[in-house]
């Protein structure tokens, strides 16, 4: 599992020169999604992340410290989500 799908896609490119084959020999799970990654090949499995629901949180988050002065600890639960491909082995 990478930190981003953009470094999977790098291990991808290092996978094929050692001659080996994803996910027959090695499976890749990226991380955040990008648009792109569908059109890898093979396709990347990847964890979505709900990143406008982030922005919208860091702003209420900001807007509640910023404008109103509020020094409560805030709390915000977002779920991530596995966008399963063709990068993963099936095991049986």
């Amino acid at each position: 599992m990478t930190f981003c799908d953009l470094m999977a896609h790098g291990i991808y490119k290092g996978i094929m020169r050692l001659g080996k084959q994803i996910p027959e020999d090695i499976s890749i799970i990226g991380h955040d999604d990008n648009p792109l990654s569908e059109f890898s090949m093979p396709p990347l499995t990847t964890v979505h992340l709900p990143v406008e629901k982030m922005a919208e949180s860091c702003l209420a988050i900001m807007k509640s410290v910023l404008l109103e002065n509020n020094r409560k600890i805030c709390h915000y639960f977002l779920e991530p989500v596995f966008i399963a491909r063709r990068s993963v082995k099936q095991l049986h």
